[in-house]
């Protein structure tokens, strides 16, 4: 790890993609950090998936992926409440691990007496520590969470607790990896990963393409989060089956 204190950034998104599902396209910064987030809905209505950051103090940035397991309008409330629940209880705690147990009961909690929960979330839950050079996170059954590092070797981040919603006894730990100046993270979910062609069944866009999309040297210098939904769009005939969200963020001086 070098000397340089990494602050975060990504360039300004790239646009809103050439398919008219996407839903938003958003770059959100501070005086430290900057990310590109965009998300896409199949059903040209409420999102299954979301993609955020958010300031926590001078030092620490909040990053949060979230994707629900169904669609409609049942699973959207279920990412929103996610997402609100994590802003709220982590600007007063800073405590990953604990707020995802805690939001985990508080879905299992509106199951029914006797249901079966449905839809369940996976998600990619932290806090970058710009300066002690750290991420902390929880990942619930995500897979798809990988860290570039500027010296060309990749690392997947792998889940580390369960989904959520599903049983009230999960329990969530968080783990940790240094970050350094040019690394790149990037967090998609499975309507990334699982993008493929019309005519196939077996061929998907998978972690592997995600890779070589930010394979070092890269001829595009800038890599949005925008235009990764645009490849996994272009790799699946101009359509995405699922709906799909992207968070990049690149580590600078």
């Amino acid at each position: 790890m070098g000397q340089e204190q990494p602050s975060l950034r990504s360039v300004p998104a790239s646009g809103r993609a050439h398919h008219k599902n996407v839903r938003s396209n958003i770059a959100a910064h501070s005086d430290d950090i900057s990310f590109s987030m965009a998300t896409s809905s199949t059903s040209g209505t409420a999102g299954a998936c979301l993609a955020e950051s958010f300031v926590l103090n001078d030092r620490l940035i909040a990053i949060g992926v979230v994707d629900a397991s169904a669609y409609g309008n049942r699973a959207a409330m279920k990412v929103r409440l996610v997402c609100e629940s994590f802003r709220a209880v982590l600007d007063s705690t800073h405590n990953v691990a604990g707020t995802m147990g805690l939001i985990n009961r508080e879905l299992y909690g509106e199951v029914p007496s006797g249901a079966i929960p449905w839809p369940y979330l996976s998600g990619f839950f932290g806090i970058v520590d710009v300066r002690n050079q750290r991420l902390r996170y929880v990942s619930c059954g995500h897979e798809a969470a990988i860290l570039f590092g500027v010296d060309g070797k990749h690392t997947h981040l792998p889940h580390n607790a369960p989904v959520l919603g599903v049983s009230p006894s999960s329990e969530f730990q968080e783990s940790s990896v240094n970050i350094a100046v040019g690394d790149v993270l990037a967090v998609v979910t499975l309507g990334v990963t699982d993008a493929r062609p019309l005519r196939s069944q077996t061929d998907f866009f998978g972690t592997r393409r995600l890779c070589e999309l930010f394979q070092r040297p890269n001829t595009e210098v800038d890599l949005t989060a925008s235009i990764v939904i645009d490849r996994a769009t272009g790799f699946s005939d101009g359509r995405l089956d699922n709906d799909a969200a992207v968070l990049v963020a690149s580590f600078v001086r």
